[in-house]
């Protein structure tokens, strides 16, 4: 196997301050948005103008021979991942560089880095470190995560039994997501290819090279008009309209702006390729509610599935936590639709005494 040597040239945020009458290097104290955008125009364009009124930033170099690329571990359109060893700490790592080079190209990857980097969750790929490489091209350096994509291992599986017993995968996948909607971030390309399911059975959600904080407004600089591929390629599309055509929802592939629920449609969406065998919906939600019942899903789960994927938004679950509440209250057994519509049941105890009480 061949080795190369890789010279990464590390960014991290701090600033120059006066102490004493001569410099001294301290970390910002400035509030997270601002320390965001500090970071982000840094990363770019290895430089920063001031912000809040705080001095500019300092990039910091790291040693310059710390990885060796072990080989390339996947890739997509916006950027590689390789297999590396970190030699300072003695392990292997994946680093994700990007390759299409533009402007655009650089906030989205950026914002992958920096995004993923906030969100300290199991179910989420924790980030170590983030720069460039002496060419300019920017990187960051992550958990190795070896496993398969839940993509994979729906493919494999053939009957909608099968495929059931890879529920709880999902329904970690909405408790990572929850956990990200709770910091006001949503995925916006989620989809069962963006799922890792790790050698000791882990889910990660990994690619947040779409994400979005939604107190933030967009970028102008990333927005522009896309032709829409075929709702059955599994590819991400670029500009205007962002996400996975066969996991988008209505309201997403208009190309209107979208919060969490955005991100429950496709996780519903998720439930119902695990439950029907089709990877595409059908348009009217009682044709879907038809073809789930003759195969044989459950009342209750059929009801969840709906509700995920109600065309309209404010009939949908608010975020990824109601939806994970409710699945992992089916799994459990407990009793969740009533005459009304969905509902929420809990036991109280192992006699099987449940209480209701309205979905949120």
């Amino acid at each position: 196997m061949h080795y190369r040597w890789i010279r990464p040239e590390s960014v991290y945020v701090r600033c120059t301050v006066k102490v004493g009458g001569r410099d001294r290097s301290e970390p910002q104290t400035v509030d997270p948005q601002g320390q965001t955008r500090a970071a982000e125009r840094t990363f770019i364009t290895g430089s920063s103008s001031d912000v809040d009124g705080q001095q500019p930033v300092d990039p910091q170099p790291r040693d310059p021979g710390r990885y060796y690329i072990l080989g390339e571990h996947g890739r997509g359109g916006l950027g590689r991942v390789s297999r590396a060893h970190d030699r300072e700490l003695d392990r292997d790592v994946a680093i994700k560089e990007l390759i299409s080079r533009g402007k655009v190209d650089e906030i989205r990857f950026l914002r992958e880095a920096m995004t993923t980097a906030r969100l300290e969750h199991p179910g989420i790929v924790p980030v170590h470190e983030a720069g460039r490489w002496p060419d300019g091209t920017p990187f960051y350096a992550m958990k190795l995560v070896s496993g398969r994509s839940l993509r994979e291992l729906i493919a494999e599986r053939t009957t909608v039994d099968q495929r059931l017993d890879l529920l709880h995968h999902v329904i970690a996948v909405a408790d990572a997501i929850a956990y990200a909607h709770g910091r006001n971030i949503i995925h916006r390309d989620l989809k069962p290819g963006n799922v890792i399911v790790g050698d000791f059975g882990e889910t990660i959600v990994i690619d947040w090279g779409l994400a979005k904080d939604i107190t933030t407004p967009e970028d102008s600089a990333t927005a522009s008009a896309v032709r829409m591929p075929s709702p059955d390629d599994d590819l991400t599309v670029r500009g205007s309209v962002l996400g996975t055509p066969a996991y988008m929802s209505p309201e997403q592939k208009r190309g209107e702006p979208v919060d969490q629920r955005a991100d429950v449609f496709a996780i519903g969406a998720m439930l119902w390729e695990l439950c029907s065998l089709k990877k595409t919906l059908p348009g009217n939600p009682q044709q879907r509610h038809r073809m789930l019942r003759r195969a044989g899903i459950d009342r209750d789960l059929v009801a969840i599935i709906g509700k995920a994927l109600d065309p309209d938004p404010a009939q949908r679950y608010p975020d990824a936590g109601a939806l994970a509440a409710d699945l992992k209250a089916f799994k459990s057994g407990a009793r969740i639709t009533g005459p009304a519509g969905i509902t929420r049941w809990r036991c109280r105890s192992r006699s099987r005494s449940c209480s209701r009480r309205p979905a949120s």
